[in-house]
């Protein structure tokens, strides 16, 4: 549910940040826009003769070009920007900008002339920059009339938008201060050394076109890219929406795409965004929320489990993805690890489902595709490893139609040609059809259902009864719903043994603490693919595990002194844990189990015991014990049994390990081999 959470607080993000960049476009198009119509206005002869038109130009390239240089991200049209970062010594400096505005100003002296009488119009910032130098020379009254000029401006509809604007008050403020000082004395400027070369004013000209031409193609860059990025967040909210977060728990297809989007598709987004402008930047939520996000094992340990269920319950790619909308890319991650845990007929089943929905016209466009070459190449490969020769000749010969100058591909098709020569086609395995050839007690066919009718009719014959636990006080006027399971070794359940608030507590309290759970190897704790679950232990610290705990002494008559704290655990995709025995080959060993069922599950989840061919679905509130130990201390083999794989639901239950020392008086050990 943490995951279901996680992508909607992204996908709101990722829309918002699109909004962002979608005004940040536009203001740059609004710039581009302006910038053409200056360039393109002005003749390069008249901007070396014309004094207005050079400090128009340079103050352009010194102000609004490097405005540009910061307002722009990083771009996939990287031409421009390192451009920019490259150019940076071309650009005019902040002197020769402020020596065009003196030039200006000698102009107006020499020929006695108001800003008005300038041919070429200019805008609010730029009359406000002369007035600015004109002020800072203390040439107060040629400062004041470009005050004035620059204010009238401002007011005038017609003048061009700034990129950084002045405003109302620095106008007013500076006119005050101008005309105050207006009478000192006469200050001698050298303008000898602020003149700029013909040849300068010339590269200035040629730089501003070439950003001209860049500053274009890095727009049409950026939107091309958000065009690109628009499509995948209308694909990721029609994912999203159209899935139930209940269902993508209890749904280890949607479990497995979840997890598939969080890890590639969202981590690739992450790539193709840069500093964003909205002001909750996704970058950075992305970065600092990337500990959340499901790791590279998290998504293997998806697939994986999507094969543990083919092989468990027989299933096609078509099957477990029915409903799912499964896209090309999905089907193919499945297969590449199934191929790498070399189950390859699994894979090449995955691989030409992959292939099938690459052309699908309802298929979504991925965000990641997978060429039609590249799953030619991975069908070959498993269907060759496999021992199918004939499939991969076919194959083969589909890539060599493909790229018939592949000798690579050509030498593989004239060595598996030689091989198939060689050997009986009839003893070759046929690929495309999974085996169903398996025992009637064997784990696999109790999951999927397979019962001997001998156990069916034996389990007929059984009973059940309230249990008063041998006259527990507690137990008089609240009695235990008690079923017999199977009377060899004895299996029984307990209905209505905890609560639905119960359950909601321990589910609760163990989230936060999950891990994966081990299995004993050479008398040490270590994770194995034979058990595939999350699990924690509780200690009595919790009112409600000491209830459940003292019901299940109620219910066993068994001393909880020495058992092992309350276990609890939760099957994910694919959850599992393969025949074994609960004992641990140890002194004061596990003398008895008492599993119970937390969750309902749709399809699969099942308890096996494939010795004795019996198969016990979950009930949610039921729990099921037996005893692991003869009374002479050894282990009973019939008590072998297995958590089937979870094909669709959710599945929690908590176990409860009671050892031998304590029980010395409720069960007498025996000295008889039989017992």
């Amino acid at each position: 549910m943490q995951l279901v959470e996680e992508e909607k607080n992204l996908l709101k993000l990722f829309s918002s940040y699109i909004s962002a960049e979608e005004e940040s476009l536009n203001t740059l198009k609004s710039d581009l826009q302006t910038l053409e119509l200056s360039v393109n206005s002005e003749d390069p002869e008249r901007a070396m003769n014309d004094p207005v038109a050079v400090y128009k130009l340079i103050r352009r390239l010194r102000i609004k070009w490097l405005s540009i240089l910061q307002s722009t991200p990083i771009s996939l049209q990287s031409d421009f920007q390192e451009w920019l970062q490259s150019d940076l010594p071309k650009f005019p400096s902040e002197e020769d900008l402020e020596a065009a505005a003196f030039g200006l100003i000698r102009w107006q002296e020499k020929y006695k002339l108001y800003p008005e009488n300038i041919g070429t119009p200019l805008s609010a910032n730029e009359a406000f920059y002369v007035g600015k130098v004109a002020y800072q020379q203390k040439n107060f009254q040629h400062a004041f009339h470009w005050f004035m000029h620059s204010l009238r401006l401002l007011y005038r509809s017609e003048s061009l938008r700034p990129i950084q604007g002045v405003t109302r008050q620095q106008l007013l403020e500076y006119l005050g201060s101008s005309a105050y000082h207006y009478g000192s004395p006469s200050v001698t400027i050298d303008f000898n050394k602020h003149l700029l070369h013909l040849d300068q004013i010339m590269q200035f000209a040629d730089t501003e076109i070439n950003l001209l031409e860049l500053f274009g193609g890095y727009i049409d860059a950026e939107e091309e890219n958000l065009h690109f990025l628009k499509g995948n967040l209308q694909t990721l909210k029609w994912r999203i929406n159209s899935e139930d977060p209940e269902k993508s728990m209890s749904n280890p297809t949607e479990a497995y795409k979840l997890i598939k989007r969080l890890r590639h598709d969202w981590l690739f987004i992450l790539q193709s965004t840069r500093i964003s402008h909205y002001k909750v930047d996704i970058q950075e939520w992305l970065h600092s929320d990337l500990p959340n996000f499901p790791s590279e094992e998290d998504l293997e340990g998806a697939a994986l489990g999507l094969i543990r269920l083919q092989e468990i319950y027989k299933l096609y790619p078509e099957n477990i993805t029915r409903g799912a909308h499964f896209s090309s890319d999905e089907a193919a991650y499945v297969g590449y690890f199934a191929y790498q845990h070399e189950k390859f007929q699994h894979a090449f089943l995955w691989f030409l489902y992959s292939l099938k929905m690459l052309n699908h016209p309802k298929s979504l466009h991925p965000i990641e595709s997978d060429t039609k070459e590249s799953l030619l190449h991975f069908l070959g490969s498993s269907a060759h490893h496999f021992g199918s020769l004939s499939v991969a000749v076919d194959v083969y010969q589909q890539l060599l139609k493909l790229d018939p100058n592949n000798e690579e591909i050509r030498n593989k098709l004239n060595e598996t040609n030689s091989t198939l020569q060689l050997q009986n086609r009839t003893l070759e395995p046929d690929i495309n059809t999974l085996s169903t050839t398996h025992s009637t007690n064997s784990y696999e066919a109790l999951c999927k259902g397979d019962t001997d009718q001998r156990t069916s009719r034996r389990q007929r014959a059984l009973s059940c009864r309230y249990s008063t636990g041998g006259g527990n006080p507690r137990l008089i006027l609240a009695p235990l719903k008690e079923e017999i399971e199977w009377d060899e070794p004895r299996i029984v359940r307990y209905h209505d043994i905890i609560s639905d608030k119960e359950i909601e507590i321990l589910k609760n309290i163990s989230r936060p603490q999950l891990s994966r759970s081990e299995v004993l190897i050479e008398q040490e704790g270590a994770v194995s693919n034979i058990r595939v679950s999350q699990s924690v232990f509780l200690e009595d610290d919790a009112i409600v595990v000491v209830r459940v705990n003292q019901r299940i002494a109620d219910a066993t008559g068994l001393s909880m002194e020495t058992a092992e704290p309350l276990h609890v655990q939760n099957y994910g995709i694919g959850g599992r844990y393969e025949p074994h025995h609960d004992t641990l080959d140890a002194e004061n060993d596990r003398i008895a189990t008492f599993l119970t069922y937390m969750s309902d599950v749709e399809i699969g989840g099942a308890t096996v015991f494939p010795e004795i061919g019996v198969a016990l679905k979950p009930k949610k509130g039921s729990a099921v014990f037996w005893y692991n130990l003869h009374k002479n201390g050894t282990v009973n083999s019939k008590t072998l049994h297995a958590g089937c794989p979870v094909l669709l639901g959710n599945k929690w239950v908590t176990n409860k390990w009671i050892h031998e020392f304590g029980q010395e008086f409720t069960r007498p050990c025996s000295l008889s081999e039989w017992e």
